[in-house]
């Protein structure tokens, strides 16, 4: 079992030896696209509470950041259509860039 949890925790986590944020970035996208579905989910509810949290603390991400985001929703859209972390990642990211589609600052969120 924990080799199992090991081996996903290693298919979401980024190669801190690429310098570049943009290639660190692609590079894990393809390694999580290539990790299986158990992999992209995890990778998809990680995705989902950062933008979350970026969402409620009012701070607007770096474009970049904002852009890895969106990529990351397009990767998962696509390999996990059905999911419903696929759809929370995109209602996560909606509401950040339009704030009136979620709640006001400090309120609880859906879980």
């Amino acid at each position: 079992m924990w080799r199992g949890v090991a081996s996903l925790v290693l298919a979401v986590t980024e190669d801190a030896h690429i310098e570049s944020y943009g290639k660190r970035k692609t590079a894990l996208r393809q390694q999580v696209a290539k990790a299986g579905e158990e992999a992209l989910m995890l990778f998809a509810a990680d995705k989902t509470s950062k933008v979350r949290e970026l969402r409620l603390s009012a701070v607007s991400p770096p474009k970049r950041r904002a852009a890895h985001y969106h990529r990351s929703l397009r990767l998962v859209e696509a390999l996990l259509p059905d999911s419903s972390l696929t759809a929370q990642l995109h209602m996560e990211l909606a509401r950040l860039a339009d704030p009136a589609r979620g709640e006001p600052l400090g309120a609880a969120s859906p879980t």
